[in-house]
């Protein structure tokens, strides 16, 4: 199979993220709160973060509900890190971490559900001896099945070796298998990312290795049933990288990858033949050992997060959907170290997780936010009044033509009041609607139909993604989403 790297840069968009932020959990201790958590959402789209406190000594699971977080103690005593959570489809939590014991003497992976209330807890795999609770990452997915699959770092302190491992329970008991080892040196693999294909149930890792101080390399890698091992290949050579990496899988089972470039933000993606890449020139992330996330829409655009600007320190959002969009901060200015989450809701909504520490108050936050990364928001569809305009349309999703029925419940609305317009999903005028024609429907109310053939004001087709339709008169204002199919 041949591979090339195609480095694609690109100046990037602008556009707003109305960010709503809310505080999951507080404290005035030292000892890197919060910086270790992960979220995730469940079936119904509710939100849930998987954490550590102060001095690694607790390990938390948290709830939005009606009356804000509800927090739990899964396990205490010992030291957390490496925390990661996935629902099934019975919103069943599934999570995976390190536990080490007080002295660093063994560290354990371990998994645990929560059945009937109940955190029902399991040690998969041992290592000799502690580590950086900063480095040492685990990853868990479900696949098809709803069967947990963990990859994970593991060392053995007296042979000085490194490893990237997989663990998959099917039910009775849990099966392991090395990908890589090494010796402790100049290389390292870590940050180990994990994603099943839905489409076929086949698991794929994605790491890191770190060489030194002169180049990295990203590895992708996948299991082959048929001769029961992974296949693992270079991906994408990084010149002085370093940064920790996130992978998911699009709607074709091919693997898409956010990690840092040259202390910049990159992503790069696998079309079945060739990989490909882009590099946010400009925008950068801060310092060797950051943390990003990514998450891919329901048309496979990119949404990645990160720690942010070098200055402030504050997370940055960017998302591509026919250009790349501008790296938003989110926040106010503080300090952010640790894990970072992202997940995307029905809609397209961002869900977001972090560590914050303010100057303001010497007090670290476990901070959620939620927000629509678009230029023009889409309004709730209001219950008609009398004197109120309302769009329909069909169909939607759509591959060709859309019909646009502008209803029209008062005849006082006369067609020059009338502008209709189509934007992007970055708040860019597409295609403006200058001369309605008015007909009547059954008689009794008039309405403007329209048809939108898929082009742009020039007269050139528009690509697939997320539209937005805007219904303006003098004193009301209508939006609706569209999504154009490729």
């Amino acid at each position: 199979m041949q591979k090339y790297l195609i480095l694609l840069i690109f100046c990037l968009g602008f556009s707003q993220v109305n960010w709503h932020i809310e505080n999951v959990d507080k404290t005035n201790l030292d000892g890197y709160p919060f910086e270790i958590s992960a979220l995730a959402l469940d079936s119904n789209y509710i939100p849930h973060i998987l954490y550590v406190s102060a001095y690694f000594s607790d390990l938390l699971f948290a709830t939005r509900d009606d009356n804000g977080w509800e927090k739990e103690i899964v396990e205490t005593s010992l030291r957390y890190f490496g925390a990661s959570l996935a629902f099934d489809n019975n919103n069943t939590p599934h999570i995976s971490y390190y536990a080490a014991d007080a002295h660093l003497n063994r560290t354990y992976l371990c998994y645990a559900q929560k059945i009937n209330g109940e955190w029902m807890r399991m040690v998969v795999d041992s290592c000799t001896g502690g580590y950086s609770p900063f480095i040492y990452h685990t990853s868990i997915d479900l696949d098809t099945n709803g069967k947990p699959g963990i990859a994970y770092m593991a060392w053995e302190a007296p042979d000085s070796l490194r490893m990237i491992k997989y663990a998959y329970f099917d039910g009775i008991s849990w099966s392991i298998s090395i990908l890589t080892c090494v010796a402790i040196g100049h290389t390292l693999d870590y940050s180990p990312a994990l994603a099943f294909d839905r489409n076929n149930g086949i698991p794929h890792i994605a790491f890191h290795r770190l060489y030194g101080a002169t180049r990295d390399t990203v590895f992708h890698a996948l299991h082959n049933d048929t001769l029961n091992q992974w296949i693992i290949e270079p991906a994408i050579i990084i010149p002085d990288g370093g940064e920790p990496i996130d992978m998911a899988l699009n709607s074709r089972g091919y693997p898409c990858i956010a990690y840092g470039w040259n202390i910049a933000l990159a992503y790069s993606w696998w079309d079945g033949q060739y990989w490909h890449t882009n590099e946010f020139t400009g925008y950068y992330i801060g310092w060797i050992g950051i943390a990003m996330a990514l998450a891919l829409d329901s048309l496979d655009n990119p949404h990645i997060i990160a720690h942010g600007d070098p200055i402030t320190y504050s997370p940055g959002y960017c998302y591509k959907d026919t250009i790349w969009h501008a790296y938003y901060p989110i926040g106010d200015t503080g300090i952010v170290k640790g894990d970072i989450s992202i997940a995307l809701g029905r809609d397209g909504d961002l869900h977001v997780c972090y560590d914050f520490y303010s100057y303001h108050n010497d007090t670290t936050y476990l901070k959620y936010a939620w927000g629509t990364p678009v230029g023009i928001k889409e309004e709730k569809m209001q219950k008609p009044k009398d004197k109120s305009p309302k769009i329909e349309v069909y169909p939607n999703p759509s591959r060709e033509k859309v019909m646009i029925r502008c209803m029209i419940q008062n005849t006082r609305y006369i067609i020059p009041d009338i502008n209709l317009k189509i934007y992007d999903v970055g708040g860019r005028l597409v295609k403006q609607f200058d001369h309605l024609s008015s007909k009547q429907y059954g008689g009794i109310q008039p309405f403007n139909e329209i048809i939108w053939y898929g082009d742009d004001n020039s007269g050139k087709q528009v690509p697939g993604g997320v539209y937005f339709i805007k219904l303006e008169t003098s004193d009301y204002s209508e939006i609706k989403k569209i999504i154009r199919l490729k």
